[in-house]
């Protein structure tokens, strides 16, 4: 293991110093970064959170002072409409993403945006705004938080069932991590959204012993960070569904086209860029957005010209986990690794 870490940081360093960013480009290059969560340490979410999933405000800073040596930091829509247009792009350009919405962008992420005056765009989940609800990861996370807290306790024979179907060994969510997390996350992540939110309704009694507090992004705050000329928004469907999933093209155009709609009357703008939930879509998907979006974020990782097909935007996802020190960030930017 110590062998395999040593390797790979040589190999970081290697990407660090040879990769894309620090190159002349043959053609003007984008980089489009993606984020979720923005948590420092001893967030009362921290724990809850998958490692990809989150990054310190003090890594996101870091992130924007080496990208400024390298790049042009670009909003997304308007790199588009340059390059639809034919017009003159940076040879380096690089545009940051928030998906889903959440408050702690407002809280920990636009504070430095406005400091370093750097444009971002966020993707919105049109019906969880200003609400308390939950997306099903990280109500299954504080299901798993409740097991470890259990003295005595047991389930009743619907929600030993639960476990059964979806081949969890609750006796080793007793000894919780982040890795034990992710795995089961990323078995259920087999079935579909509307499947899963349907069967955890067997613990609603369990969920009902918590507090749900506000963690998506409200209106006002919206509207706020929207007034700053550095925040744009962009569709991330209405519910969080994967679409690849769907096989209802009423629900499918609801959960993608209504979004647009959702987001346009509530906060009166112009929704021109759509992020897949997850990086998962086929082609139906492409088809529907194409009737009202000019671009949308895939989770498939590289660099993108004037020529990509911007509804197959190439996207890389930067957390904690992969980018905590200048080293790796710029390994993870590289194109190389």
């Amino acid at each position: 293991m110590i062998i395999k870490k040593k390797i790979k940081r040589v190999l970081e360093y290697f990407a660090a110093f040879y990769g894309k960013h620090n190159r002349d480009l043959d053609e003007p290059g984008l980089l489009i970064l993606g984020y979720h969560r923005v948590l420092p340490k001893k967030h009362p979410e921290d724990e809850l959170m998958q490692p990809g999933m989150k990054i310190r405000p003090e890594t996101l800073e870091m992130h924007i002072q080496v990208l400024k040596q390298h790049f042009q930091i670009v909003s997304l829509s308007e790199w588009i409409c340059k390059a639809r247009a034919g017009e003159e792009l940076p040879k380096k350009s690089v545009a940051l993403t928030f998906d889903d919405g959440w408050i702690d962008n407002y809280e920990y992420a636009y504070p430095i945006l406005k400091r370093e005056q750097v444009p971002s765009t966020i993707f919105l989940v049109s019906s969880m705004i200003g609400t308390n609800k939950q997306f099903w990861p990280e109500r299954v996370s504080k299901i798993i938080s409740h097991i470890r807290s259990m003295k005595g306790q047991v389930f009743d024979e619907k929600q030993l069932a639960w476990f059964d179907y979806y081949k969890l060994d609750i006796t080793n969510l007793r000894s919780f991590d982040e890795d034990v997390l992710s795995d089961f996350i990323s078995r259920l992540k087999e079935f579909s959204d509307e499947d899963i939110y349907e069967s955890l309704r067997v613990f609603s009694d369990v969920e009902r012993q918590s507090i749900f507090q506000p963690q998506i992004l409200n209106k006002e705050q919206l509207l706020e960070m929207k007034s700053s000329g550095l925040v744009s928004y962009g569709a991330h469907t209405r519910s969080h569904y994967r679409l690849n999933k769907i096989q209802d093209q009423q629900l499918l155009e609801s959960e993608t086209l209504g979004c647009k709609k959702d987001l346009e009357s509530m906060l009166g703008i112009n929704v021109s860029g759509f992020c897949y939930p997850n990086g998962d879509f086929n082609a139906n998907t492409v088809d529907v957005l194409k009737k009202e979006y000019q671009y949308s974020c895939t989770t498939e990782k590289g660099w993108n010209t004037s020529k990509t097909d911007v509804f197959m935007l190439k996207r890389i996802l930067v957390h904690d986990d992969v980018s905590s020190d200048p080293i790796s960030f710029k390994a993870r930017i590289s194109g190389l690794i």
